[in-house]
């Protein structure tokens, strides 16, 4: 019995990881993860190279989580510059911030560097986490994207825009997504919502 009960709890975990068939061809149907759902775990790589265990890192403080397009998208390296003006807002107020996107950890520290950036970026270059997060569509980037990727964004996949607020057990406390890639959060209203949560 317990055997047929470890079975049915092993596939009921793979039983929601998207496959190529239920990615979106469009950002406007996706289906992302709601307020009061928990986040999935994930290992990413930073800038460096180095791996990083998501659920880990959210554990030891609440977390401002944005997914963006690349480094090499004008309105995601404008909305990072917009949310780096509240960075310190922030960290006193007791959130870290986690900014991640199918960039490669190459790609990351290029970003980082020729926009002076401050925010921990983050690879999510397979794109699975986005794809556990509901927030992935097929892109008609490709090559772009595949070597942005350093080859690991396959499909290719593309996230929706998305800020998640996040608390340390890892469930979702607010969320701001947009298929409209143009349309991003503000950061005052951002800040707003970080001072209402931490209180």
């Amino acid at each position: 019995m317990r055997k047929i009960v470890l079975l049915l709890a092993l596939l009921t975990s793979f039983a929601f990881i998207p496959t190529s068939d239920t990615i979106p061809e469009k950002p406007e149907d996706i289906s992302p993860l709601l307020v009061g759902e928990k986040i999935p775990t994930k290992y990413l790589t930073d800038a460096s190279g180095q791996t990083v265990d998501l659920q880990s890192t959210i554990s030891k403080q609440a977390t401002i989580l944005i997914f963006y397009r690349g480094g090499w998208c004008p309105f995601c390296i404008k909305h990072l510059a917009s949310i780096q003006t509240i960075e310190k807002e922030l960290l006193e107020l007791g959130w870290q911030i986690v900014a991640v996107s199918p960039d490669s950890p190459e790609s990351l520290k290029n970003t980082i560097e020729k926009q002076n950036l401050s925010l921990p970026l983050f690879s999510d270059a397979d794109m699975r986490l986005a794809k556990n997060m509901g927030i992935a569509f097929k892109s008609t980037y490709g090559k772009m994207l595949i070597e942005k990727s350093g080859g690991k964004n396959t499909e290719p996949l593309l996230p929706v825009p998305a800020v998640f607020a996040v608390d340390k057990n890892g469930i979702i406390r607010f969320e701001h997504i947009n298929p409209d890639f143009k349309d991003r959060i503000p950061a005052a209203f951002l800040l707003a919502v970080a001072k209402a949560l931490a209180n």
